[in-house]
């Protein structure tokens, strides 16, 4: 399905109940990082007008954020 609207993912599909995100700025673009059950923050999504930003490994999602 597709779906054109100007509001954001995150508007029309709420994250679940007691997860928290936030997003960081990089170099060329922004990070949206969730925590995990263990309190960690991982990558949950890239979004970058660089495309070779979506072939680095510690963006991918799931990864585990170190910085």
């Amino acid at each position: 399905m597709i779906l054109y609207t100007p509001l954001a993912y995150e508007e029309i599909f709420p994250n679940e109940e007691g997860t928290e995100s936030c997003y960081v700025e990089t170099e060329t673009g922004v990070v949206m990082l969730e925590k995990n059950i263990e309190g960690e923050w991982v990558v949950g999504k890239l979004i970058s007008p660089n495309p070779s930003d979506y072939l680095d490994p510690k963006y991918e999602p799931g990864t585990l954020w170190n910085s």
